[in-house]
């Protein structure tokens, strides 16, 4: 749906592939937002990242194994967000979300905070893009 700030995808084996079902939204957001997702560990999750990373050529795709558990990867994005410099942009997601969030860590649904704990340890990875006139050399 247009609009719509967060996608969910759902995976699904047939014959032995994984088979992503994201009707198409992130391709409606263009080539600057980020996939960033979790790798499972040994080689068979990198064989399935690779999958899955050859399915968006003309993607940012990122794909790391997780380490350490939920709760401790969320503590620095729960301290910013703590601090008042986290924001939320609205949409109809916003109430299930921080429902999820004001049970966390003890909730049975873990999914979203550990997402949003990935993308803002992505968003503080990512170098700045320069502004007009600060790239070195430039004349």
């Amino acid at each position: 749906m247009p609009g719509q700030d967060v996608y969910t995808w759902q995976a699904s084996k047939i014959h032995g592939r994984t088979i992503y079902k994201s009707d198409d939204k992130e391709r409606q957001d263009g080539k600057v937002v980020i996939v960033d997702f979790p790798q499972d560990p040994g080689q068979a999750g990198k064989a399935q990242a690779e999958d899955i990373a050859a399915d968006f050529p003309d993607r940012r795709i990122f794909y790391t194994p997780e380490s350490g558990a939920k709760d401790v990867r969320a503590e620095a994005p729960a301290a910013q967000v703590e601090a008042g410099n986290v924001y939320l942009v609205r949409g109809a997601w916003n109430g299930v979300f921080l429902d999820e969030a004001a049970a966390f860590p003890g909730s049975t649904f873990k999914d979203q905070i550990d997402a949003f704990s990935r993308a803002y340890h992505r968003a503080v990875r990512q170098p700045r893009r320069p502004t007009s006139g600060s790239i070195r050399g430039a004349a």
